[in-house]
């Protein structure tokens, strides 16, 4: 069920099919969405990820966290040398 472009008008990243599509990554298929671990801003969307699925994938979720610290512990070190 899509929508109109009506529906739709102002909202750059939605489709004529309501779908949600990259600007900046439109190779990416509509409805998904590239997150980097090296911009601070994800990180808080990584650390839900992993949190909503540690039930259903633990070793996902435990990689998402480890990948998590290990960014933030370099940035750490990168920030006390300068």
């Amino acid at each position: 069920m899509g929508h109109t472009h009506d529906e739709t008008e102002g909202h750059t990243h939605i489709d004529t099919e309501g779908r949600f599509q990259s600007d900046k990554y439109p190779n990416l298929k509509p409805d998904l969405i590239a997150v980097s671990f090296q911009d601070p801003l994800a990180r808080q969307a990584l650390a839900s990820l992993a949190l909503a699925y540690n039930a259903k994938d633990h070793q996902l979720a435990s990689d998402i966290r480890t990948r998590l610290a290990s960014v933030i512990t370099e940035e750490g070190r990168e920030g006390k040398g300068r």
